[in-house]
């Protein structure tokens, strides 16, 4: 499956001005028993954990309870803590589909602007081989043997 990074307009962390920054952000649907929702997401290799906003879980009927674990560890050392549940996804490319069922977190965030699905390594990764062309701006996923797939 072949997902083109999709362009965000930042502010140049040295000046002012605007520039364009080319990130790989794909569309993940998510399943709940109350039905399912796309958002899109940041594929993100630092992140250990794929990160809904509790919003989503609350909307799609996704059960979750607090994570028994430590807090995780954020951007600047900032602990948080998060929620898991089960929930099912699905990412849709090139005329195929690929739907899978995983353990998942969630996140209370204080505004709605500021929910972020991030799709990090449990949840998402582990289950694929990806390759990221910064050149060509594309992202490249092939499912391994380790995706617990879903009918």
């Amino acid at each position: 499956m072949i997902f083109p990074y999709q362009p965000i307009i930042s502010v140049a962390p040295d000046s002012e001005d605007y520039e364009i920054v080319l990130r790989p952000e794909i569309p993940v649907t998510i399943f709940g028993s109350l039905g399912t929702a796309t958002f899109t997401g940041l594929v993100d290799t630092g992140s250990d954990n794929t990160i809904l906003p509790r919003t989503a879980a609350d909307r799609l009927g996704i059960p979750i309870v607090f994570a028994s674990g430590p807090p995780a560890t954020v951007f600047g050392g900032h602990q948080v803590r998060l929620m898991v549940g089960d929930a099912t996804l699905e990412l849709e490319a090139d005329d195929e589909a690929i739907r899978w069922s995983a353990q998942v977190h969630f996140f209370d965030f204080k505004e709605g602007e500021d929910e972020t699905v991030i799709l990090g390594h449990r949840g998402f990764l582990d289950y694929f081989t990806a390759t990221f062309d910064g050149k060509r701006g594309l992202l490249t996923l092939t499912a391994n043997d380790e995706l617990p797939r879903a009918s």
